[in-house]
């Protein structure tokens, strides 16, 4: 995905958060990838977001960290727990949420968290979400390890976000994810937030 980058190629796994990215009306931002894994998204922002961006990431991972530092390493890297920043207040003008709140059981911690060092935007990339109307808890993987996986029921997480001062601005993408036909509607969506 990465190596097609450079010759001109996005992976679509990437065009929500680049238009997500390139539609805010901010001429420069910080922005802090949170459960950044190995800082990949670093080269999605330098190649595809014309702006100039200061980037920093966190992992809850030492060694996603350590390989970070060793790709990239003119950029900052921290080692930190989604549910416990270290961060300021409203330090950063964007935080980015790629594929990770969905693993985090007190996922709750990390939202008011992410929301907490947040001072305009908040990009939910990637964001499991279920028609249900209660969020569905089940398990999965991330990185060849089993862990947990929850859908989220769209209105209680929305809620969850402007509880904590941000409100949904918009959608960027919308794709359904196949599943037996008597279970819920799943998707995956690309939700952006801003700061009220």
């Amino acid at each position: 995905m990465l190596a097609n980058l450079e010759e001109g190629i996005v992976d679509p796994v990437f065009v929500p958060v680049i238009e997500a990215l390139n539609a805010l009306p901010l001429e420069h931002f910080s922005l802090l990838d949170a459960a950044c894994a190995t800082g990949y998204y670093s080269e999605v922002v330098q190649s595809q977001v014309p702006k100039p961006v200061q980037y920093r990431g966190c992992d809850f991972s030492s060694a996603m960290i350590e390989q970070a530092r060793r790709y990239y390493p003119d950029l900052q890297f921290d080692v930190e727990d989604l549910t416990g920043l270290t961060y300021p207040d409203r330090g950063f003008d964007v935080v980015l949420l790629s594929g990770a709140l969905e693993h985090i059981p007190g996922f709750e911690d990390a939202v008011s968290e992410a929301c907490r060092v947040c001072s305009s935007y908040l990009i939910l990339h990637r964001c499991p979400l279920t028609s249900g109307s209660e969020h569905e808890y089940t398990a999965g993987s991330q990185y060849n390890i089993e862990t947990s996986r929850i859908y989220f029921s769209r209105r209680p997480l929305i809620n969850g976000f402007a509880q904590h001062g941000l409100a949904l601005d918009r959608e960027v993408n919308r794709s359904i994810l196949r599943g037996p036909a008597e279970a819920p509607v799943r998707t995956v969506v690309t939700f952006v937030f801003k700061r009220e």
